[in-house]
């Protein structure tokens, strides 16, 4: 029987759901809390005697090297306990904890990632993901990702006076939304030069696309917000959309190109009805709440590929 490891945190329902769904189709699945590693853990580790290596999973000690398959969910911040009031000792056990259960899987793991930590973080970068987008032929808007402030007021006289901007980064504790400028609201040359954005070609519509591809399955949800960055919208309208077969392949080979198992893309319908334009991947993105929603069922198929790619085989 095949092993899977998560590595996620507590409260993630992804990760609770998808391993439901491995143990009902027989398999054994493995989840390690990562932000609980500070007290509770279990780390111990012997460069000389790898394969012995261990750390305390929801279901008992585990083994890196004995997993065949890691989903590489998230790591997140450590939950440092209450009784280390020290600002510094807690960003050391903080620090350490985190270093230590992902070097311990990074050190003696040998199965199938999904996916690849280094590929997940080089996929991380929007310049990264924008050019292999348009490198598989993804319809990508007209985007410039600049802090030279004659050079974005160009590019918005040529994207027609309204742009989208965004930030090249963000986050975890201020999150940063996308909005909408037109070139009298743009701000002044300090304000544009200080910091690089991405500034895109403005796609009008209510209607968005959350695009799930793992190996060569795309499952499409389709939102109706009013709201552009539908994130900040507590009650979009969700149910599933076809997604063209054209687009589903290149949004698979947008994943091989980043050496990612797994993608979750954005995308936005085109007014011409032609192919969608691509907006953005996300190597471990939300998509439980398309289910919880109304859309696809995404957490038992995608459950069916981790065991098919662990070598169980889907049930």
């Amino acid at each position: 029987m095949s092993h899977i490891g998560i590595l996620t945190q507590v409260g993630d329902l992804h990760a609770e759901l998808v391993a439901h769904w491995i143990r009902q189709a027989g398999g054994r699945v493995s989840l390690v809390y990562a932000d609980c590693v500070p007290a509770e853990g279990g780390i111990s580790f012997d460069p000389a005697h790898a394969a012995r290596a261990r750390l305390r999973s929801a279901d008992g000690v585990i083994t890196p090297e004995d997993l065949d398959l890691v989903w590489w969910r998230r790591v997140g911040k450590a939950r440092v306990p209450e009784q280390v009031q020290d600002a510094d000792a807690r960003e050391v056990v903080s620090n350490d904890s985190r270093d230590s259960v992902v070097g311990l899987f990074r050190s003696g793991f040998r199965g199938v990632w999904v996916s690849d930590p280094d590929a997940t973080r080089n996929a991380e970068f929007k310049l990264v993901q924008l050019r292999a987008a348009v490198d598989v032929g993804l319809r990508v808007p007209a985007t410039l990702v600049s802090q030279v402030p004659d050079d974005i007021r160009e590019f918005c006289v040529r994207v027609g006076g309204r742009m989208v901007v965004k930030p090249v980064a963000s986050t975890m504790d201020v999150p940063l939304r996308a909005g909408v400028l037109e070139l009298e609201d743009l701000p002044g040359d300090d304000a544009l030069s200080l910091s690089p954005a991405i500034y895109q070609e403005f796609a009008p519509g209510s209607q968005h696309l959350r695009a799930c591809a793992w190996g060569s399955t795309v499952i499409c949800g389709r939102l109706e917000s009013p709201i552009m960055d539908w994130r900040t919208d507590p009650r979009p309208r969700v149910d599933t959309a076809e997604i063209d077969a054209d687009t589903a392949g290149r949004l698979c080979a947008l994943n091989d190109r980043l050496g990612l198992e797994m993608g979750i893309s954005d995308l936005k319908p085109a007014a011409d009805g032609g192919p969608p334009y691509w907006l953005e991947v996300n190597p471990q993105g939300q998509f439980l709440f398309l289910e919880g929603l109304g859309g696809p069922e995404v957490a038992k198929p995608f459950a069916d590929f981790l065991l098919a790619r662990s070598g169980e085989g889907a049930v």
